[in-house]
């Protein structure tokens, strides 16, 4: 069993997956998808366009995957209220 994450920053709780570390750091969330192994560092797509009450986050193993799911979202618009507020952030161990 892999061990859990160090201290959280927000919380300090010790999450047991990056996902339930990226609900905490990157809150509030609509929906966060994807889950790394926790062996290795974490990266998520962020869209912020729907203002700061609800981000939609995808997580990635590498920051090359995340750039790829952020220019997927920028081409593609993120829905009906698309203001391409798009990032890439690496989710802190």
């Amino acid at each position: 069993m892999t061990p859990p994450l160090p201290p959280c920053p927000c919380c300090y709780r010790r999450h047991r997956s990056w996902r339930t570390r990226a609900q905490c750091a990157l809150r509030p969330t609509l929906w966060v998808t994807g889950n790394p192994p926790l062996t290795g560092p974490c990266f998520a797509s962020v869209s912020d366009c729907r203002g700061q009450r609800y981000r939609t986050v995808v997580l990635c193993p590498t920051r090359e995957q995340a750039e790829k799911a952020k220019r997927l979202i920028d081409n593609t618009g993120c829905g009906g209220g698309c203001w391409r507020r798009h990032r890439v952030v690496e989710i802190d161990a």
